[in-house]
């Protein structure tokens, strides 16, 4: 018996693909041996890498007051109106 390992990069294809080498007569059994690692789902845990890096970026980031914030918040969406209604 030979193991093929096949990866699949769109999830939505899995199902499909399973499906299909099912009514092949000479595979024995199909399963999915685990998700992918899904780096842009917001609910996954952040890697230790990625949380170093978050706190390395907070840490080296310069800090606004509050109204410095607001003003440059409104500024950016003054410029986004702009260039929405062009």
């Amino acid at each position: 018996m030979q193991k093929v390992v096949v990866n699949i990069e769109n999830p939505s294809d899995v199902e499909l693909f399973i499906e299909i080498v099912k009514r092949l007569t000479f595979v024995d059994s199909v399963h999915i041996e685990g998700e992918e690692y899904d780096w842009i789902n917001p609910t996954r845990p952040a890697t230790d890498k990625e949380a170093e890096k978050m706190i390395l970026d907070a840490e080296n980031s310069t800090s606004m007051t509050a109204e410095k914030a607001e003003k440059y918040s409104k500024k950016l969406a003054k410029k986004w109106q702009k260039k929405k209604s062009e």
